[in-house]
């Protein structure tokens, strides 16, 4: 019985392992389809290129936000440079996917202060 939970537990350990090493893909986003908002301070804007689960290419627009002293990074999905000119502030209404989240809509509160 002991020896029978031993194999057990090797396996699920194995099942990890594999996942780290892509593998096999363990994916979740809690409130997918949900509409979330964020408001901060453009810090950076950055156009990349990721691999999204399955391997394939895909560009995001990497934001961070500041807002209180804190920030935040968010991936999302295409090219949204336009939308988070550096130094303004702006309120973000996006769902949330595997890889990336969609922009429902983004409103600038206030312009860019940087020259």
């Amino acid at each position: 019985m002991v020896l029978r939970g031993i194999v057990s537990a090797h396996v699920v350990l194995a099942c990890f392992m594999l996942a780290g090493c892509g593998s096999i893909f363990i994916g979740f986003s809690s409130n997918q389809g949900i509409p979330s908002t964020v408001a901060g301070n453009v810090v950076s804007s950055t156009l990349v290129s990721i691999n999204d689960h399955t391997g394939r290419p895909l560009i995001v627009t990497r934001v961070t936000l500041t807002n209180g002293g804190l920030s935040n990074s968010f991936s999302f999905c295409g090219d949204q440079k336009v939308s988070f000119p550096l130094g303004a502030t702006v309120k973000v209404e996006f769902t949330s996917g595997v890889d990336c989240m969609t922009i429902v809509d983004v409103v600038v509160l206030s312009a860019s202060s940087i020259m």
